[in-house]
C-alpha cells in the first residue's frame, strides 16, 4: 500500500463483518472505488451491512454502504477464508487480501 498507493501504512485497514449483518470499514484506501485503482492517497471509513452471495462455484460476499453495492470475493476451500478486493481491472493482478484476526 505504501509503495504503489502512497498510503500511511501505520495507519490500520479493517473489514469487520459483525454477525447481525452489520459492516463496518475502516481506514480503507481511496483506490478500491476508483475505476482504474488509481491512488488518491486518501482513506475512509463506513459502516453498512453484508450478507453472504453465492454464484456457484464462487462466493462472494455483497457488501452494502452509503449509496455503495458491491461484492468482495471470499477465497479458500476452509477457514481461515480470505477476502479478496479487486482494484480496478481484474486482468491487472492488483488486490487487497484481508485475513480474519483474533480479537484481542
Amino acid at each position: 500500500m505504501r509503495e504503489r498507493g502512497g498510503y500511511d501504512t501505520s495507519v490500520s485497514t479493517k473489514l469487520v463483518l459483525m454477525e447481525n449483518g452489520g459492516l463496518e470499514i475502516v481506514n480503507m484506501p481511496d483506490w478500491w472505488e476508483e475505476p482504474f485503482g488509481t491512488s488518491r492517497k486518501g482513506m475512509a471509513s463506513y459502516s453498512g451491512s453484508w450478507a453472504i452471495y453465492s454464484d456457484q462455484p464462487c462466493w462472494s460476499i455483497a457488501v452494502k454502504y452509503s449509496n455503495v453495492a458491491t461484492y468482495l470475493n471470499l477465497i479458500g476451500n476452509k477457514p481461515p477464508y480470505q477476502i479478496e478486493v479487486i482494484l480496478g481491472d481484474p486482468d491487472s493482478g492488483n488486490e487487497m487480501i484481508f485475513v480474519k484476526q483474533e480479537e484481542k
